[in-house]
């Protein structure tokens, strides 16, 4: 079995008007691993801070457990973003 070469990822960089500064930002963003890998922790940090069992006596428990469903999807797809090593082929 033969392992494939991730694909490059492509950033969505529709914010910036001058095509210059889109390709230059992703320049930067490209050649920083320090820069991501920062991001990469103060995200999964956030995931950590909000990982709570539900409070089963509170009425609302199930929509406050929808919203962090909701939230955990949100960093998780951040994250993705962040690693641009990702393979998304699968």
């Amino acid at each position: 079995m033969t392992k494939r070469e991730p694909h490059k990822k492509k950033l969505s960089l529709s914010l910036f008007k001058d095509l210059e500064d889109k390709e230059a930002f992703e320049k930067l963003f490209r050649n920083n691993s320090i820069i991501r890998e920062q991001l990469s922790k103060v995200v999964a940090g956030k995931r950590k801070e909000h990982i709570k069992t539900p409070d089963y006596d509170n009425p609302s428990w199930s929509h406050r457990q929808a919203d962090l469903n909701g939230y955990n999807r949100a960093l998780n797809e951040i994250l993705d973003l962040i690693d641009l090593n990702e393979d998304y082929t699968k």
